[in-house]
């Protein structure tokens, strides 16, 4: 951790890339996600153009909200963790590929985070929880993959979409055995 830090303190110049993973619980635990908020913060101070964070701790983890502001991010990859966009949020005017795990988050909390990156181009959404009907609005989106339990899939403003990738073995409600998809 210590050296993460003092590589994060002594770098100067702009950081286009960060990625952290830890998928086995080896690296870190629940008391280090005081250095993780610390590091994001230092990275959206930054202008980081591309952050994956893949580490899985036994319970859900809430990012900083100040992730949600910062305007340089190109491609965000977040794995295992809460996403609550403050209330505020305005959206990430840069952001071209989303990419959510693991991930809890409400209905009206997706949404917004969805329809306010309007260049977004790529979106993956691997066993979402917290919601089962998704509602697309992105007018950039080119390419949608899927994999988990939904009830129904709207898109709406979504004229560049070429590409859809549903995981059919998990398409269907299994309580039931319907979904949609408009």
């Amino acid at each position: 951790m210590r050296i993460i830090d003092h590589v994060l303190l002594l770098h100067s110049g702009p950081i286009n890339k960060f990625k952290v993973i830890d998928s086995g619980y080896f690296l870190f635990g629940v008391n280090y996600m005081a250095d993780i908020d610390r590091w994001i913060i230092h990275l959206t101070g930054r202008s980081i153009k591309k952050l994956v964070l893949d580490i899985w701790f036994k319970q859900p983890y809430t990012r900083p909200s100040c992730l949600f502001s910062c305007q340089s991010l190109y491609h965000l990859k977040l794995y295992c963790c809460l996403v609550k966009p403050p209330t505020k949020f305005e959206g990430l005017r840069n952001l071209k590929i989303l990419d959510l795990e693991k991930v809890t988050v409400a209905q009206d909390s997706f949404e917004n985070l969805i329809s306010g990156c309007a260049l977004l181009e790529k979106l993956i959404l691997i066993d979402l929880h917290g919601f089962t009907q998704i509602n697309i609005h992105a007018p950039n989106l080119k390419i949608f993959e899927i994999i988990g339990e939904f009830e129904g899939i709207s898109f709406n403003n979504t004229s560049q979409l070429t590409t859809v990738v549903l995981n059919l073995s998990l398409y269907l409600n299994p309580k039931t055995s319907q979904s949609r998809l408009s």
